[in-house]
Formats: C-alpha cells, structure tokens, sequence
C-alpha cells in the first residue's frame, strides 16, 4: 500500500508535522563559518550530523538520510497496526 509522504510525515494526528531542517550552528566563542558545525533540527530535537561548515554535501546527505530513516520507521509502525487490526 503506498501511503501519502505528508500523511507519514504527520503521524495522522492532524497537526502539522515539524519542519525538519539543516542548520549551521558556529563554534561558540568563535565568529569564522568555517568553524562551524550542521545540525539536523527536527521539532524540539537537534542532531550533529558531525560535519563542518565546508562540508555541505556531506551534511545534506545526513539530512535525505535521517527523513528517509524517519519514514520507514513510521511506515513499519503503520503496517504493524494494521496487520493487528489497531487502526
């Protein structure tokens, strides 16, 4: 069954889901970008991907891969209601 990336990405709960984004958060005391660090912001919850400001490719590959990861999760959750008759 395909589902809705939306629908998924929401939990069916009919708020909103947070935006899930990457941030470059700099070393504090130090005012160089290059020093910096990204950071996956999800909700209220903040992840280091441990990639440095130059790396940017790296850091947005970490982002594709944790939504990936998210869906799949929430998509397993889904089935498993489903085959025990929950939902």
């Amino acid at each position: 069954m395909a589902y809705d990336l939306k629908d998924l990405l929401e939990g069916g709960n009919g708020r909103p889901a947070p935006q899930i984004k990457l941030v470059l958060r700099l070393k504090r005391g130090s005012r160089d970008k290059a020093r910096g660090v990204w950071y996956i912001i999800d909700g209220a919850r903040s992840i280091s991907t441990g990639y440095l400001a130059l790396q940017t490719k790296a850091a947005e590959r970490a982002l594709w891969r944790y939504k990936t990861k998210k869906i799949r999760e929430r998509t397993r959750r889904r089935r498993v209601l489903e085959r025990d008759g929950e939902c």
